[in-house]
C-alpha cells in the first residue's frame, strides 16, 4: 500500500511539473530573433480588452457628433480625413503614453467616415470607407488585438492615406453623393 501511494504521489508531482511547462507564459524575449514578424516600437502596455470601454465611449461619442449633424459637406470629410492623417503621424511607431489621445482620435475619425457610410443603408465600397476599417484595425493591432497581420493591415492604411491626399474635389464629391 505504501508502495502504491509513492508511486501516485510520485504521478502526481510529475503531471504538475508537466503542466506548469506546458502553460508557460511567452514574452517578447521568447520570440526567436529570425522570425518574420513585422513589430512596432510602442511602449504601451496595455491590452486591447484594457482599454475597449474606453474605445467604446470614443465609438459612442463619434456617432453621436455624426448622427446630429443634418447636413454634411466636403469640408467636414476633408476635416475627418485630415485627423486620421495627422494623427497617424504620431501613432505610426505604436501608441505610447504620450500618444493615448491621438490614437483615440484617429480611431474617432474612423467611426465618423463608417457612420457617414451607413446613412441611407446602402451596402457602400469606397476607399474612405475602407481608410476607415484599416484605422481601426492598426489601433486594435497596437493594442495586441489582431485579427489579420499587420504589416497588411498598415501597409493597405497607408495606401489608403496616400490616395487620399489626391482627392481632388469630385472624388469628394463622389463620397459625399455616396453618403446622401
Amino acid at each position: 500500500m505504501k508502495k502504491i501511494l509513492t508511486l501516485s504521489f510520485s504521478f502526481i508531482i510529475m503531471l504538475l511539473l508537466i503542466t506548469g511547462c506546458n502553460n508557460k507564459k511567452v514574452d517578447d524575449t521568447d520570440i526567436n530573433e529570425n522570425t518574420s514578424y513585422e513589430m512596432f516600437s510602442g511602449n504601451i502596455n496595455k491590452s486591447w480588452d484594457e482599454v475597449k470601454n474606453d474605445y467604446n465611449n470614443v465609438e459612442l461619442e463619434a456617432k453621436r457628433e455624426i448622427n446630429s449633424l443634418n447636413t454634411v459637406t466636403i469640408d467636414d470629410l476633408k476635416e475627418i480625413e485630415n485627423t486620421i492623417e495627422t494623427k497617424y503621424q504620431n501613432l505610426k511607431n505604436g501608441i505610447t503614453e504620450d500618444n493615448e489621445d491621438d490614437a483615440k482620435e484617429l480611431y474617432k475619425a474612423a467611426i465618423k467616415i463608417q457612420e457617414l457610410a451607413k446613412r441611407n443603408n446602402n451596402n457602400k465600397n469606397h476607399e474612405l470607407i475602407d481608410l476607415s476599417n484599416n484605422a481601426k484595425s492598426l489601433i486594435k493591432h497596437y493594442y495586441g488585438e489582431a485579427d489579420d497581420d499587420f504589416s497588411n493591415v498598415k501597409n493597405s492604411f497607408e495606401a489608403g492615406i496616400e490616395n487620399i491626399k489626391n482627392y481632388t474635389e469630385d472624388k469628394w464629391q463622389e463620397f459625399l453623393n455616396l453618403i446622401s
